[in-house]
């Protein structure tokens, strides 16, 4: 959800959530819903576009082995790239701020330690160029999975029954985030009980 919704759209997507969870669908939603998928696909065709207007950040986006993947994502986040990264969202949803506030924004944030979106924002974006050109794909639900990680960000537990979000979650996430993978046994609650008392 958006932090930064007023009281009246916050009430608006209360609502909204509450006609979804309750089985309706209407086409606000399906218009919505169209939208977010050609947002995916856009953001997955132009990303490869882009790398292959660049070989030399393919080549050494293709020397990026998985085991030093976490360690190479937290040098981008805190290093240069970081804060250029966290500048385009801030620009984004602050067009009124200069290029010269955005980054400023973005580096105090990213310095934060209570800051954690900040961070697994760079994280993602890194994680997602990284994953495109590493593996010379990304899985149509890449992005709203992702999605799905960062609005756990504040959360203790992360828990889907989704292996493959299991090893980018990790890396997203700060490790006040436990990630945990449900395998069918035990029983749901029991399962979840169980993380309670981690």
């Amino acid at each position: 959800m958006d932090a930064f919704l007023g009281e009246r759209d916050l009430l608006l997507v209360r609502k909204g959530l509450e006609k979804l969870a309750n089985g309706g669908f209407d086409e606000r939603t399906a218009k919505f819903i169209k939208e977010q998928q050609a947002f995916a696909s856009n953001v997955r065709l132009g990303q490869r576009q882009r790398l292959e207007s660049r070989a030399d950040a393919k080549h050494y986006l293709k020397s990026i082995c998985p085991e030093s993947l976490g360690q190479w994502l937290e040098e981008e986040t805190y290093g240069s790239a970081g804060p250029a990264s966290l500048k385009v969202h801030i620009l984004t949803r602050f067009p009124e701020a200069t290029e010269m506030e955005a980054m400023e924004y973005a580096s105090a944030l990213l310095a934060s330690s209570g800051c954690r979106t900040a961070r697994a924002m760079v994280r993602a974006g890194s994680y997602y160029i990284w994953r495109c050109t590493y593996r010379g794909s990304v899985p149509s639900d890449l992005f709203d999975d992702m999605y799905h990680v960062l609005n756990s960000v504040y959360c203790d537990v992360y828990a889907t029954e989704e292996d493959g979000q299991a090893g980018y979650a990790r890396l997203l996430l700060t490790a006040s985030t436990i990630v945990a993978i449900y395998e069918g046994e035990p029983p749901i609650d029991q399962w979840l009980e169980g993380l309670a008392r981690q």
